[in-house]
């Protein structure tokens, strides 16, 4: 059946039963469904002042009027400060609530300037790296908080043990040794009860 929006003037069909059931549903250009020279993402960019999206577009065919601002469609991003390249669905980059930006600048991805060797050396914890004892992989393989669990050798009792990264880097209790910290908030020294 068809149906014109008395906000908008678009014209859609639908069926009576969706627009009246429990999930019934509207105008889908005005629920910024549909792409129109007044609804798509570069509109939306500068009306909700986020034109750092329409900077940060990389996709190579498209241009941001193709889609709406709730768009699921995947497309690629590039970081304006760092220059890093992900993707990332539209929805989620608009997200008002929850908008999730360049994942190198967040700490998410490793890259040169964002893995834990560098967080070590930048945070006073290279007792880590000393204490690293991945057989195939190196501390610049991780970000800080890594959920990978991989092993470690306590570089004062030679205790082998395995720890998640972010168990060994966070602010608050950090792990170490279990035999020489088994309280588990050194950097890597002897708790007061074994020295």
């Amino acid at each position: 059946m068809p149906w014109q929006c008395g906000e908008c003037g678009w014209g859609w069909e639908a069926l009576i039963s969706n627009r009246t059931s429990g999930n019934r549903t509207g105008c889908p250009v005005c629920a910024g469904l549909v792409v129109t020279p007044t609804n798509n993402l570069a509109v939306w960019c500068g009306e909700n002042g986020r034109e750092d999206l329409l900077r940060e577009w990389a996709h190579p065919d498209k241009a941001p009027t193709a889609f709406t601002r709730a768009s699921g469609v995947k497309v690629p991003w590039k970081c304006g400060e760092c220059g890093w390249g992900w993707e990332a669905l539209i929805s989620n980059r608009t997200n008002s609530s929850h908008a999730n930006g360049c994942p190198a600048c967040a700490g998410r991805v490793v890259t040169p300037t964002n893995n834990l060797a560098v967080w070590c050396e930048n945070n006073g914890r290279e007792d880590l790296l000393g204490e690293w004892a991945h057989p195939d992989k190196a501390p610049t393989d991780f970000t800080r908080a890594s959920a990978m669990k991989v092993p470690w050798q306590c570089g004062e009792c030679g205790l082998g043990w395995e720890a998640f990264v972010y168990s060994r880097t966070r602010s608050d209790r950090p792990s170490g040794c279990p035999t020489c910290n088994p309280g588990g908030t050194g950097k890597g020294g002897r708790s007061a009860k074994h020295r």
